[in-house]
């Protein structure tokens, strides 16, 4: 379990980087596009493709980000009455069902990659678009990975993790 948590701080830490520099490039191009457009009447022909596929990788990667620290989209107003035992209970339930649903997704994701590959079609920017897309089955797979050992954390005894509501 300890390796695992181990890998899961170092995916944290490089989807962490890896967003900063996707966020980083979109401000820029998206700068540069206004400027261009604006003052020169002109523009780059791949930037707007470009920033729509950064979008989707920083949205993917957020996620996934707000899962490993717990701050995803929760509706908790029954765990706020329950006893810590019952709470247990329901985050099990819930990490659970959250993993099922993040690896079939992931399956599903897989599928759509793979007619997009069969497709050979490309974004404007003239990359394949299954390539940009990879990011898809990845991050719900990432999603199952984070989800389960959340799950196997409060079956081996570890305290609940905070609620955005108890911070």
């Amino acid at each position: 379990m300890k390796y695992f948590k181990r890998l899961d701080d170092l995916i944290e830490k490089a989807e962490g980087w890896a967003l900063i520099m996707i966020l980083s490039v979109m401000m820029v191009v998206a700068f540069i596009q206004v400027v261009l457009r604006n003052v020169f009447s002109s523009g780059i022909s791949w930037g707007d493709g470009l920033t729509r596929a950064l979008v989707l990788w920083a949205g993917f990667l957020g996620a996934s980000l707000a899962v490993k620290q717990g701050r995803y989209i929760n509706i908790d107003v029954i765990s706020r009455l329950l006893s810590d035992r019952a709470k247990r209970v329901s985050r099990v339930c819930v990490y659970l069902f959250s993993s099922v649903v993040c690896f079939f997704m992931g399956l599903a994701s897989v599928n759509f990659v793979k007619m997009e590959y069969d497709s050979a079609t490309q974004y404007s920017i003239g990359i394949d678009s299954w390539i940009i897309e990879l990011v898809i089955p990845s991050i719900f797979f990432f999603l199952t990975f984070r989800f389960s050992l959340k799950m196997i954390g409060i079956l081996s005894g570890e305290p609940l993790e905070k609620q955005e509501w108890e911070r």
